[in-house]
């Protein structure tokens, strides 16, 4: 009989022993997720700061693109304008003086 209760009090340890183990584990694996998910964030973060980064930098160099040729576009169009309004101003001003003085 005490044979019995020693071998139930052996197996108990053991049994106890074996559980304090799995607490272990699951404690370290608890860590080791939560230090993963943290890394992953961190990384997933830094790649989504640097594809930030370059989209802001092409789409500023197709912006400024388009104003510059927005900008030749309306220096062209005024320079015609001018080049017009040089041409034809002698013709204005004659029209206008006939019309003003009633010729």
């Amino acid at each position: 009989m005490q044979e019995i209760i020693h071998k139930i009090i052996e197996v108990d340890r053991q049994a106890q022993a074996i559980s304090a183990k799995a607490k272990t584990l699951r404690t370290d694996a608890e860590k080791t997720v939560r230090v993963d998910q943290e890394r992953l964030h961190q990384e997933y973060l830094d790649r989504a700061y640097k594809r930030m980064d370059k989209t802001t930098h092409v789409e500023s160099g197709f912006l400024q693109t388009s104003l510059d040729e927005i900008k030749k576009k309306y220096e062209k169009a005024t320079n015609d304008l001018q080049a017009v309004c040089d041409d034809k101003h002698d013709e204005w001003v004659k029209e206008l003086f006939k019309k003003v003085i009633g010729g």
